[in-house]
């Protein structure tokens, strides 16, 4: 797919999709949008809006996001993907949100760029946050408390990312069980929760990200 063939699918009146277009073209398609060519870019945001319409555009955006050679292309399918994941999450068969899931612990660790690192980071929380209710994601405490222990400073900015987009759940969730369990015996260690819960909203509301 070229930057002539996209400017050919664009009609006076509204850009339309590229005929035949599938997810194998999302490279291009990310590349057109990042273009100055305003007729490309219409044509290419036609197109990107026809194929999220597929849940598999989720595990798709995220190969992209993880081995694209252009930083710039990785970034931005990290951006669109932080748009689309929870939409079709469900969607997903149960190994394709453990891929997912796996692929996007590597991919916050090992990019090298740090705006990359943080769209990455913002879809984990994404994902974290549909998963929290559930407990569906046994390995995600520990890889936060690495995280947060880690002398990389960059390491530590994706555990407050996170944390912060995971504040709310965890204190609406305290807050129930408290309400549920007020009469047990260890009302303390919930009320202790609360705490906890309160002082992590602090310091991730306080705490500047790294913008090395």
């Amino acid at each position: 797919m070229t930057h002539a063939q996209l400017r050919g699918s664009k009609r006076a009146s509204r850009p339309l999709p590229l005929p035949g277009a599938t997810l194998a073209n999302l490279p291009e398609i990310l590349r057109a949008l990042l273009a100055s060519d305003n007729d490309a870019r219409g044509v290419a945001e036609a197109t990107l809006r026809q194929l999220s319409r597929d849940p598999h555009v989720v595990p798709s955006l995220l190969a992209i996001a993880r081995s694209d050679a252009d930083a710039n292309a990785r970034q931005m399918a990290a951006v669109i993907l932080k748009r689309r994941v929870i939409a079709h999450w469900q969607r997903l068969g149960e190994s394709t949100r453990d891929a997912v899931k796996q692929s996007l612990l590597e991919g916050v660790v090992r990019e090298p760029m740090h705006l990359v690192k943080r769209a990455i980071a913002d879809v984990l929380g994404k994902v974290a946050k549909a998963t929290f209710a559930t407990g569906s994601w046994s390995e995600l405490p520990e890889f936060l408390a690495q995280c947060t222990q880690s002398p990389e400073e960059s390491h530590r900015d994706v555990a407050y990312v996170v944390f912060a987009s995971l504040t709310e759940s965890i204190v609406s969730q305290a807050r129930a069980s408290f309400i549920i369990s007020h009469r047990s015996s260890s009302p303390r260690r919930l009320t202790y929760s609360l705490i906890i819960a309160h002082r992590v909203r602090i310091n991730t509301r306080s705490r500047p990200l790294s913008t090395d």
